[in-house]
Parts: C-alpha cells; structure tokens; sequence
C-alpha cells in the first residue's frame, strides 16, 4: 500500500472518530458532579461498620477484597515471573557486568544513618 493511500485512509477515520468521539462527549455531566448513589453510602457507613481508619481502606480491603485480591496475585505472579526469567541456572558463572564501584568512601556517620533507609 503506498503512503498516500495509507494517509488517506488515516484522515478518513480519523475523521470518523473524531466526530464519534465529540458525540459522545456531548452527553458528559459538568465537571465535578456526581450522580452515583454508592460513593455516598460508603462514605456514611464504611468507616462506622467496617472499623476502617477511613474510607479507602474500607474499600479497598473489605468491599472489595476480592478485587484486590485479585489484583495482589497478579502482582506477585508478574514478580514470580520476573524472578524466574533472571535467575541463574547451574553452572552459570555470574559475572558483574553492570557493577559500580564506590570512588568517594561515606563516613561511619553517614553509613549508619542512611543504613534503616536501605534495609
């Protein structure tokens, strides 16, 4: 397909989406109206039946904990996957390629300070 024909095609539905997507943003409520029921109700009860320090919490981890449970496997098997693509096979010899040594040695002071921050 030559190139004209390819920047043809793309103004014609890039029109076509264009003009969708205006339509459809004709309908939008004003900024910062809400007309959803659910968000009030949490915000009355939640906190009070759920024993949450505050709202999100109470979301998050009882109104939808399956959700967000969900969404810690999905996590911890990316995490998984990770580890296992990188790990190192049997009798691989590792090598410390990207390795940086330290040119300008910290004082005990700074080592000891900054060493919770690290841990």
């Amino acid at each position: 397909m030559r190139e004209t024909t390819r920047i043809r095609i793309f103004f014609a539905f890039g029109g076509i989406f264009f003009f969708l997507f205006c339509y459809a943003a004709l309908d939008l409520p004003p900024w910062g109206s809400y007309r959803g029921p659910y968000g009030d109700v949490i915000s009355r009860v939640g906190v009070y039946e759920h024993h949450a320090t505050d709202a999100v919490n109470a979301i998050n981890y009882d109104y939808r904990a399956f959700d967000t449970l969900g969404e810690e496997f999905i996590l911890f098997t990316a995490v998984l996957g990770v580890m296992m693509l990188l790990r190192c096979e049997e009798g691989e010899t590792t090598r410390d390629v990207g390795k940086v040594e330290d040119r300008i040695p910290l004082s005990t002071t700074i080592q000891v300070t900054a060493m919770p921050a690290i841990l």
